[in-house]
């Protein structure tokens, strides 16, 4: 094997348990799990604290977000990017942001908002 990127490395191990096809549809999706759950064991480090099932139904939520988000997140920045990099070379951090972002989205959303903002009252957009 050379390339040793964690995508690859799902399907070649999946590849030996349900075969090539199927691997290659489940190996990028363990990976997403797998990097949403360890971003969201650092969200869960930076929020309250929460009982066991909390906790469960915050890494079983972050997961399932991720699951529905990469793969569209992944074909648009590798659209935007100059690096050339194909879209499921991208899935696993993207993933790892989704888990690591956490509940802080609203966060998100207004620091974004206020860079806009700022960015159009600097090109005489704004009063």
């Amino acid at each position: 094997m050379n390339n040793l990127d964690p995508v690859a490395v799902a399907v070649s191990i999946f590849t030996a348990f349900v075969g090539p096809s199927l691997a290659e549809v489940i190996g990028p999706y363990a990976v997403v799990v797998l990097s949403a759950a360890i971003g969201a064991g650092w969200a869960l480090e930076r929020g309250e604290r929460r009982p066991w099932h909390g906790t469960s139904l915050f890494i079983a939520r972050i997961c399932g977000t991720a699951v529905m988000a990469t793969w569209m997140v992944s074909r648009l920045m590798a659209a935007y990017l100059p690096f050339g990099l194909e879209p499921v070379t991208l899935m696993g951090p993207i993933a790892f942001a989704i888990g690591a972002i956490g509940d802080d989205w609203q966060r998100i959303g207004q620091w974004l908002a206020g860079h806009v903002r700022e960015r159009i009252n600097r090109h005489g957009g704004g009063a």
